[in-house]
């Protein structure tokens, strides 16, 4: 009967006074209230109908069976292993509350009853951390094989959606487990899992519908997929630089606001001003000359061959412009200097003045005062009060 009782790793001792008089640990519910931090309920996890203490149980078989001592004995072992597990599960509840307070973490996310602790035990291991960010590395890597991709790269439309649908299954089965170990109104409450999980059955219908009709379309929820490794585990610091720039925005609303507004007028003023010029290409409509002033003050990049080229045979107005330029100055490396400047999709400071200095040197006037309101004095009072 010893031998059958007996555990290896968990073998519980005779009930002992002094024992039981020395750990009284508590297992009822109770109640803490508090405005800002505080959960509502707390050390509801465990069995109220377990003994205070594993020593206190009596471990002789409850159901009776005549002529049958094997049964009564296993139904013994069944009791004693099911009792310490659920003292387990309270021991990992205990660990988990001392990992919150150390971490200051607050009590909202607990787990609530005896079937979430599992749920979040499996969520906080590390090969499902390891497993979701495998996940989330193989959904943006499918950017390399699908439309528009290289022709040497693409794959069957049938293989990289069934393994967009994989993925999707992986990040679907961490949600539910959040889910499971939260609660659904916890869960709710919280913006990113909620835009996370919006974003995750809009992409699971999409594949599905992919699919069926084994046929692709425009797809804008593909720009969406780098959530996925932003709300992984490993990218705490991630998170962290993107919430920081969310906070910081308030205080600078009204002066970003006043910056646009002085961008506006400017970009009007610029096309009623050098939109007449044919061989200027910055201010033909209202929306390049926003585009042109835009790169003016985000970009303060100079181009050494363009500028030299502009200031001694005149304006460059496009790529093939500048090519001939290179051309009939026999500059070498004149692709790789074009390809360069092609890339960047419009020219910068003071590429984007050129067009107009050549007709007039008084246009100089127009870009001179921009970026001084704009650059020296706006830009200053935005980052003075960050």
């Amino acid at each position: 009967m010893e031998d059958v009782l007996a555990f290896e790793d968990d073998f519980v001792p005779e009930p002992n006074p002094s024992i039981r008089r020395a750990y009284r640990p508590p297992t009822r519910t109770f109640s803490v209230y508090s405005e800002s931090d505080g959960p509502n309920e707390l050390g509801d996890t465990g069995v109220s109908s377990l003994p205070d203490h594993p020593c206190d149980f009596d471990w002789s078989p409850t159901h009776q069976v005549s002529n049958s001592s094997f049964v009564q004995e296993d139904i013994s072992y069944q009791k004693k292993k099911e009792i310490l597990w659920k003292w387990q599960m309270n021991y990992h509840e205990a660990s988990i509350f001392l990992d919150e307070g150390a971490n200051n973490v607050k009590f909202t996310s607990h787990p609530r009853n005896q079937a979430a602790l599992p749920a979040y035990l499996v969520v906080h291991n590390r090969w499902f951390y390891t497993l979701e960010l495998t996940s989330a590395l193989l959904l943006l890597s499918l950017a390399i094989v699908e439309k528009p991709a290289y022709a040497s790269f693409q794959v069957p439309l049938g293989v990289h959606a069934s393994v967009e649908a994989v993925g999707l299954v992986i990040v679907g089965f961490e949600t539910f487990m959040k889910i499971r170990w939260q609660g659904v109104r916890t869960f709710v409450c919280h913006k990113r899992s909620m835009i996370k999980a919006c974003i995750l059955i809009i992409m699971t219908v999409e594949s599905v519908v992919i699919l069926i009709r084994q046929s692709s379309h425009f797809r804008v929820m593909r720009a969406l997929r780098p959530i996925f490794l932003i709300d992984n585990h490993y990218s705490r610091g991630v998170r962290r630089f993107i919430r920081q720039i969310l906070q910081s925005l308030p205080p600078i609303l009204d002066m970003l606001g006043l910056l646009f507004f002085f961008m506006v007028i400017f970009s009007i003023l610029g096309f009623f001003l050098f939109s007449d010029n044919p061989r200027d290409p910055y201010f033909r409509t209202l929306f390049s000359s926003f585009v042109s002033l835009f790169v003016l003050l985000t970009t303060a990049k100079i181009s050494l061959y363009s500028t030299y080229i502009a200031l001694n045979t005149g304006p460059v107005n496009s790529v093939e412009h500048l090519q001939r330029k290179l051309k009939k100055e026999k500059v070498k490396k004149k692709r790789s200097v074009a390809f360069l400047i092609g890339s960047t999709g419009r020219f910068s400071f003071p590429d984007v003045m050129m067009p107009s200095y050549s007709q007039s040197r008084w246009a100089s006037t127009f870009f001179i005062t921009y970026l001084a309101i704009e650059l020296y004095i706006l830009m200053n009072l935005v980052c003075f009060h960050s």
